[in-house]
């Protein structure tokens, strides 16, 4: 299986928040303003499980059964399609990259649970999502990162990707 390994300098820039941060006291609020209509992906099982609290059924799901490293319990789920995918931590792995580019040309409900971690999967949402998408995640201890997907955005993603040696024949 093919991966790339996220270098320790990378590492420490994608903690930050790559988008506005909503914080932990604003999440709810914040969800229950989203549309039912509007194109969003979740990545994170308490993202998740709060999008779904919230009334909204995100077109890709992504989760790993797994909160700070700790399991927990499977989220109930009534989409089209729900596909394993195996990206170690720390990386990003080629299988977990062309399952996401799959599943957002689709037009189906879907989510992927990540054998493995899936916090670094952002970043190929953000590179294969349609503009005005949004990608949400959870930034630990401190609330909910929503990146709408654009130009920019994506441009900002790519470089990230390149510097991990993806590119963009894979």
């Amino acid at each position: 299986m093919q991966t790339f390994p996220i270098k320790e300098s990378l590492r420490k820039k994608l903690k930050e928040p790559f988008g506005k941060l909503i914080e932990n006291s604003r999440v709810t609020s914040f969800l229950l303003q989203i549309s039912k209509d509007d194109f969003l992906i979740s990545v994170g099982d308490r993202t998740t499980k709060n999008c779904i609290s919230a009334g909204l059924a995100p077109r890709l799901e992504i989760i790993d059964n797994r909160e700070k490293r700790n399991p927990v319990d499977t989220l109930p789920y009534d989409g089209s399609q729900e596909i394993r995918a195996v990206n170690p931590p720390g990386h990003i792995s080629l299988e977990a990259v062309k399952t996401i580019q799959n599943l957002l040309k689709s037009n189906k409900r879907s989510r992927i649970v990540v054998d493995g971690e899936e916090d670094l999967l952002v970043l190929p949402c953000v590179l294969f999502a349609p503009d005005g998408a949004r990608v949400l995640y959870g930034q630990p201890d401190k609330g909910l990162v929503e990146i709408v997907v654009n130009k920019r955005n994506r441009k900002k993603v790519e470089k990230i990707m390149q510097e991990i040696g993806w590119v963009a024949t894979n």
